[in-house]
């Protein structure tokens, strides 16, 4: 007599009847797979030097990335530190370039060459200079490649509150400018600080605020009011959310930014400087606001931490100076989950 386990016919039967049931587990658990994600946003503001560039891990492996500029002689740190965040070649859900000075844009050719971008959202202005010319090129050829550019100077749909849902995590467009009101009687310097993409990532219950280099004062005013996107921010918040756990400070922390009116309007529990030391931001002013606003000097951090109990580096400028030595980055990290907000500095 042949035996079940020599006789193919019944060996045939019985894989017959149970691979379909393999296949429906491996099926079963492949689903269950993709629905679980690690429950952390985890956003990464970079020591640049003299600017700004945040990278954002989202679960599921979903990424976004708001701003890529910085020091020229820092970029190749800068990069392979970005490439250590965020593995290069990643796809990117969304690129944003909150408006068009070099301190905020000097690595979009490089960040456009080390991965694929989904969608990115610019406000297309132009300036008369090479940086700028670069850019404008990069993310015209990313285009070409299958890219969805939005472009605010040809795309009018886009305006505050629209909201790009990327993973568990929803960003919304508080404020963008491409073109500046009248009324807001600025500083020619700050025409294109005001025209910064302002953006509230939400994950569950936590939020941060990205305000590119948005104004809200005249310098060295002693007044309460707020003027430009703070106070067309402060006016949308009773029907645009602004309330967040963490802010990334204006403009750096100058004393052109964060009023009073606009500070308590986002509520922030955190603040975070992506600091200029060239230029020696943010201000003591500056910082004093958030600290009268009810924010700890314990959740203030800084990119430039090694220089913040140093007072005459917070003091005007005598004279332009030099930013820290690459190996003495000062990254911050803010890991948002369902049950709160962290912010921490990353050791080198």
């Amino acid at each position: 007599m042949t035996s079940t386990a020599t006789d193919p016919r019944r060996l045939l039967r019985l894989l017959s009847i149970l691979l379909p049931a393999i296949l429906l587990l491996v099926s079963i658990q492949a689903r269950a797979q993709e629905n679980k994600y690690d429950p952390y946003v985890v956003v990464r503001i970079f020591d640049v030097g003299n600017g700004l560039m945040c990278g954002i891990r989202i679960p599921n492996n979903h990424y976004m990335i708001y701003d890529a500029g910085g020091d020229h002689s820092a970029t190749k740190t800068s990069m392979e530190r970005l490439h250590e965040f965020i593995p290069e070649k990643s796809t990117i859900d969304l690129f944003i370039i909150s408006h068009n000075h070099a301190d905020h844009t000097s690595m979009v050719g490089e960040v456009l060459d080390s991965y694929t971008i989904r969608k990115i959202l610019w406000n297309g202005q132009q300036r008369q200079n090479r940086n700028e010319e670069r850019v404008q090129e990069a993310v015209l050829d990313e285009a070409k490649e299958g890219c969805l550019v939005l472009n605010l100077n040809e795309n009018k749909n886009i305006g505050p509150g629209t909201t790009f849902k990327i993973g568990p995590c929803y960003a919304t467009v508080i404020s963008e400018f491409n073109e500046q009101s009248a009324e807001w009687d600025l500083p020619e310097s700050d025409l294109y600080n005001a025209s910064s993409i302002v953006i509230r990532l939400r994950f569950g219950e936590s939020s941060i605020f990205f305000s590119g280099d948005i104004v809200g004062r005249y310098r060295g005013d002693t007044t309460g009011t707020s003027i430009g996107n703070e106070r067309f921010i402060v006016h949308n918040s009773p029907v645009i959310k602004t309330q967040s756990d963490v802010i990334i400070a204006p403009h750096h922390g100058s004393d052109g930014s964060s009023s009073i009116s606009f500070i308590e309007a986002v509520k922030p529990d955190y603040v975070v400087f992506s600091s200029a030391p060239h230029y020696r931001l943010p201000r003591e002013e500056t910082i004093q606001r958030y600290l009268d606003s009810d924010v700890y000097e314990e959740n203030i951090f800084r990119t430039d931490r090694h220089n913040e109990k140093d007072k005459e580096a917070l003091k005007p400028p005598k004279k332009k100076t030099t930013s820290p030595e690459p190996s003495k980055h000062n990254d911050i990290e803010i890991t948002m989950s369902e049950g709160g907000v962290e912010v921490s500095y990353v050791q080198p």
